[in-house]
């Protein structure tokens, strides 16, 4: 659909220029911005992170789903987001970082 309507309004095949014809179909845009160019900040694993280097803790993986009891919330159903030694970060419907902490 994009590829039409670049062609079009005779734009090249970029990112940016997908995003402006998706919002300008009919008329050809005066674009007064810099293309800018995204580059990931991490590309490799840390030495020291502990939450890329832990797979498996107490028999939980990544993306497990887990039912846990919380003093405050009662219990609480999510995802494991991540692994660190003290605590245990959950993805649920109310928190996408809920840190469920290591009892003892």
């Amino acid at each position: 659909m994009t590829k039409e309507w670049r062609l079009f309004l005779d734009l090249s095949k970029k990112h940016s220029n997908d995003v402006i014809v998706l919002v300008c179909r009919k008329a050809k845009p005066i674009v007064n911005s810099l293309e800018w160019i995204i580059k990931p900040r991490r590309t490799k694993i840390w030495k020291n992170n502990p939450s890329k280097k832990c797979t498996e803790k107490n028999g939980f993986r990544h993306f497990d789903i887990v039912k846990a009891k919380y003093k405050t919330r009662g219990v609480v159903i999510g995802s494991i987001r991540s692994l660190k030694a003290k605590r245990i970060a959950l993805r649920t419907k109310f928190d996408n970082k809920f840190h469920i902490i290591k009892q003892g």
